[in-house]
């Protein structure tokens, strides 16, 4: 178990990620949990309450106040249980990731973002262009 976490700061378009990866490499008799809730002065979010009714209803799925694209579900392939990351080394993602200051990491952000929300035609041509499914292939890119 793990929280309540408080006086935590998150921001307007930061990302909280909960991975849950195989216990000794082994995934049978799972039964995980995930009672997440979070409260702050924009409102209250809670995964159970907003995703459960209809978690059919797309990926990612809005929250309880209707805002679109809040709760985000995706995997990783597992390496026996290593807990080690698929992002590669070098990568525009990676290089944000090992940001050492504030500056530093609002540049990449921007960068990244704009690999992530550029038009597909842009994508396929920008020379930062990658698909998630080629990530392994796209390390070095900036």
């Amino acid at each position: 178990m793990v929280g309540p976490i408080a006086d935590l700061s998150v921001q307007p378009g930061d990302l909280i990620s909960v991975l849950i990866g195989p216990r000794d490499g082994n995934h049978s008799c799972d039964l995980t949990a995930v009672d997440l809730s979070l409260t702050g002065e924009g409102g209250s979010w809670d995964l159970a309450r907003e995703v459960s009714p209809d978690i059919l209803a797309g990926n990612p799925h809005a929250d309880a106040q209707g805002h679109k694209d809040i709760w985000h579900f995706y995997t990783e392939p597992d390496q026996a249980g290593a807990g080690e990351s698929v992002i590669p080394p070098g990568s525009t993602l990676a290089r944000w990731r090992s940001a050492t200051s504030a500056e530093e990491r609002s540049n990449r952000a921007v960068v990244l973002q704009d690999l992530l929300t550029a038009d597909s035609r842009r994508r396929k041509t920008a020379p930062t262009a990658c698909s998630i499914a080629s990530l392994p292939r796209c390390a070095g890119r900036s």
